[in-house]
């Protein structure tokens, strides 16, 4: 709703009387056209012709309806999304109203007044609300009798203003008296307001509000009925004013099927999800008034994913409400395709995703990836994973979850466009640090595996960014030996690195890194398989197979395949032990003792 008393300014904004149709009045058909089909700026320039003609002629009445309506199409623009530099569209809007105040003739006039409501609305969207209230105050007093219009409008917007400090200071430290006193300004500004004009939808909608927030629920359900009304006779939607009509009645215990047909209406018209309120409500009542299959069950749920507070408590408690669904979701035969097995698999879709929104807000971004990766067979799981982690070059949090989910689903040749032409330097990562060093874990792997790749079938491979197979490993190794720095005990990351090494021909610190995982995990069988792999090269260098032989020799599982390499290869030094002289290391008999030459005894020793 306080968009319709922004939209209702810009209107009356434009609502001056043509004094000089001979020269405007044949390039309204063309400035029209050309701005509903969006050629602002052929507009823009149009009305540039107009008005140089209009300061040549001295009128400045004219000049005034110009520069109003320059000022809107500048609006415009700064609206369009489409559109860059929006901050310069407003500023150059303000800078047309506040011309318009500095013509001759113009002051204190009706088009003057307007102007400076307009500049109080561009103060508010540029969110200067300490110097859009002293304009409103300042325009009040100016204000002749008669213009109930513009009276009605002013009071309007300073009770919106008012009351947005009462509502914004609930949770703070502010005491309940001077919040008590926000509350009866605002109200007064609407009372003042609905004097001039008793059928003003926007202010009986922030009577109603003022009223419930006073606990005053009958009065407020008087004045949101009325606004309501007013709004529907005039096929506006009313979103805010649905929902406090469904508070209210629920503080007075009406019927439960009142409440819902408002939170129904609620829903259909909070088309952009940015009643917070509503959708805090929801948390709460959902399953209250909504099962999975009732249309607006989607609309809420949607709703409260769409809100990007950061409070914790709003995300614990989605938390705590997507869980107790999972918790009740029934299993789903594949084979089966009835109506009521789709609907349960939209709310397991509906719920999995919940959770990983409200985990990815909570900081459990581990968490969020594993619940994602539940809906990777869904056909709308793009849309989920930028949903759930959407592109944010200046939060590592967020792009750890997005990289993770690309490893996780195989998706090599998105990671190293990434990674190469998208991944900040670490040093300039913003966010969470423990991400920012996570993220090196995914990158070192993810090329790694990108080399596997290259290594197996080299010819089906595009390589975009012509890097040799070696350059793809080094760029994994620097990556995987940063992460390791921050996060020794990561068992993923020291296998990758391992291999890396491998890859690279660094075999003794492969082994190192295989010997520090079968120390630490005695039963990771993977790294004793590795060991056995380099243990088993013909061309291994003979310290580096005493030190693989060394780590082997820890081994104390029960694997077939490791325990059978080990005993074999036991068995075969068995066989070529020999004694030798403790002192001189002369290679003795097997009937000697002691050495012949120097008198020492002698010892049995293993070759390895």
């Amino acid at each position: 709703m306080r968009n319709l008393s922004i939209l209702s300014a810009f209107i009356l904004c434009s609502l001056t009387a043509c004094q000089n149709p001979g020269l405007l009045h044949p390039l309204l058909s063309t400035i029209e056209r050309d701005s509903l089909k969006g050629n602002y700026l052929v507009a823009i320039k149009q009305l540039n012709e107009a008005l140089e003609v209009a300061r040549k002629d001295g009128e400045s009445q004219l000049q005034a309806e110009i520069l109003t309506r320059r000022a809107e199409l500048y609006l415009s623009l700064a609206q369009d999304s489409s559109v860059p530099r929006s901050n310069q569209h407003l500023q150059a809007a303000y800078e047309d109203f506040d011309r318009i105040l500095n013509l001759p003739g113009i002051q204190n006039s009706q088009v003057a007044l307007q102007a400076q409501f307009a500049m109080s609305h561009i103060q508010g969207l540029r969110l200067e609300e300490s110097d859009r209230e002293e304009t409103l105050n300042q325009l009040l007093i100016s204000i002749p009798q008669g213009s109930d219009g513009l009276q009605v409008a002013v009071h309007q917007e300073l009770g919106w203003i008012v009351l947005d400090r009462f509502i914004a200071s609930e949770g703070t430290e502010l005491n309940e008296q001077a919040r008590a006193n926000y509350l009866e300004e605002a109200l007064n500004h609407f009372k003042k307001a609905l004097w001039a004009d008793p059928d003003d939808e926007v202010s009986l909608l922030g009577l109603g509000i003022c009223f419930y927030d006073l606990k005053d629920y009958k009065s407020a359900k008087d004045a949101l009925q009325r606004s309501l009304q007013l709004t529907n006779e005039r096929s506006w939607s009313n979103p805010v004013g649905h929902l406090y009509m469904a508070l209210s009645l629920d503080k007075t215990k009406d019927a439960h099927s009142q409440i819902l047909a408002h939170l129904d209406s609620a829903l259909a018209e909070d088309t952009d999800k940015r009643i917070q309120k509503l959708y805090r409500y929801l948390l709460e009542t959902l399953p209250l008034y909504y099962t999975h299959e009732d249309l607006s069950f989607s609309l809420a749920i949607d709703g409260i994913l769409s809100q990007t507070t950061d409070q914790k408590s709003y995300w614990d408690r989605a938390h705590r409400l997507f869980d107790s669904y999972i918790d009740s979701l029934p299993p789903v035969p594949q084979a089966l395709e009835s109506e009521g097995h789709q609907r349960i698999k939209i709310l397991k879709r509906q719920a999995y995703l919940g959770r990983a929104i409200s985990k990815r807000y909570l900081g459990l971004i581990e968490g969020a990836i594993s619940d994602l990766l539940q809906l990777v067979d869904e056909k709308e799981f793009p849309d989920d994973l930028e949903r759930v982690f959407p592109f944010d070059s200046n939060d590592s949090a967020k792009l750890f979850g997005r990289l993770s989910c690309l490893f996780e689903l195989d998706e090599f040749s998105k990671l190293e466009s990434f990674i190469f032409n998208d991944l900040p330097a670490l040093e300039d990562r913003e966010g969470d640090p423990k991400y920012a060093y996570h993220l090196e874990e995914i990158v070192g792997l993810a090329l790694l595996e990108i080399w596997n790749r290259h290594s197996r079938s080299p010819d089906e491979i595009d390589n975009e960014n012509e890097l040799k197979p070696e350059q793809l490993l080094d760029r994994a190794r620097e990556s995987l030996e940063v992460f390791i720095s921050k996060n020794t005990h990561s068992v993923r990351a020291r296998k990758g690195l391992a291999k890396i090494y491998e890859g690279l021909d660094l075999l003794g610190k492969a082994i190192d890194e295989y010997g520090w995982l079968t120390k630490e995990y005695s039963d990771d069988v993977t790294s004793f398989l590795n060991l056995i792999n380099l243990h088993s090269k013909p061309d291994l260098p003979p310290e580096l197979k005493r030190k693989v032989w060394a780590f082997l020799k820890l081994y104390k599982g029960d694997v077939l395949v490791v325990s059978s390499y080990i005993e074999n290869w036991r068995m075969k030094l068995k066989r070529e032990q020999s004694l030798y002289c403790r002192g001189c290391g002369r290679k003795t008999r097997s009937n000697e003792t002691s050495c012949l030459y120097c008198g020492r005894s002698t010892t049995i020793v293993e070759k390895d």
